[in-house]
């Protein structure tokens, strides 16, 4: 088993909320919209308290070059200190959701758009998991067990 990323994720009604937001609709679609909070956490960055919570997030801002489409998200402030996202500089990520890319980028390449502020703020809802690779199934676990915990330790 192994933790690709854990952030926040979406029901279908948030889903499409978001997906309605996004005016350039590149042509490819994130089918799974959500924020990471972090890539390939370590064991001492599971936080299981945070799992089976719904949480509101505010959209406050979208951008687009001719590659990628994005929103820019607040953040509850109780979820702030988990926010861990950072680049390769080790500079801290603006929270945000990647909706559609082209064929020449990649959802990476969200993180380098410039957002411009919504007149009006929107909020969704959205539940703290984590994305799993495990035995070429990926998978949504909303926490993860102790049995599991011994896995990634190895």
């Amino acid at each position: 088993m192994n933790i690709i990323y854990e952030g926040i994720f979406f029901d279908n009604k948030n889903t499409n909320i978001i997906k309605s937001l996004d005016f350039k609709k590149y042509n490819n679609k994130v089918s799974n919209p959500h924020i990471t909070f972090k890539i390939n956490p370590n064991i001492n960055e599971i936080y299981n308290n945070l799992g089976n919570k719904e949480y509101a997030i505010k959209i406050i801002g979208y951008g687009f070059d001719n590659n990628n489409f994005g929103l820019e998200v607040q953040l509850p402030d109780e979820l702030l200190e988990y926010y861990d996202n950072k680049d390769k500089n080790n500079n801290i990520i603006v929270p945000h959701i990647t909706t559609s890319y082209t064929d020449n980028s990649n959802t990476k390449n969200t993180k380098n758009l410039k957002f411009r502020k919504l007149e009006k703020p929107i909020t969704i809802k959205g539940k703290f998991k984590y994305y799993i690779k495990d035995n070429n199934k990926n998978y949504l676990v909303d926490t993860i067990s102790n049995l599991e915990k011994k896995s990634l330790e190895k």
